[in-house]
């Protein structure tokens, strides 16, 4: 098991696989803080970002990471390893928080501080952020 900090293997795979959508706070907060045109289409009160993020580095890394939107912070690849196989379905991710501490820990974190991130930005997905016994 890697360790926790290390769970992004900057593939760029949540930068062009997810249709990302932004809250307006959001896409205020990404047009303060870069010079890139952020192409999106509005839908339900939520934009959504057209095609690949714009935001994503050469390298694949995220030039906006400590502000990125709460999509961005949920999204989970679901790889345990650089070259390990993806875990495809939510059974799978389920069982590995069953039996693994670490990760299930790491995942309930995860999601708590970017759920808790979106609503301070208008985001309701959730009402409050869950907690775990370990």
């Amino acid at each position: 098991m890697y360790p926790i900090d290390n769970y992004c293997f900057k593939c760029g795979e949540c930068c062009t696989q997810l249709k990302i959508t932004v809250t307006q706070d959001e896409l205020d907060i990404l047009r303060s803080i870069t010079n890139i045109p952020i192409p999106v289409s509005k839908t339900n009160g939520k934009y959504m970002i057209n095609g690949n993020c714009p935001l994503l580095t050469p390298s694949k890394t995220c030039s906006v990471y400590d502000s990125r939107p709460c999509q961005c912070r949920l999204y989970h690849c679901g790889r345990l390893n650089p070259k390990g196989e993806k875990l495809g379905w939510i059974s799978d991710i389920q069982r590995l928080m069953s039996v693994n501490l670490e990760y299930r820990v790491w995942r309930t974190q995860m999601e708590d501080d970017a759920v808790k991130w979106g609503n301070e930005r208008g985001w309701s997905w959730r009402r409050k952020v869950s907690r775990i016994n370990g």
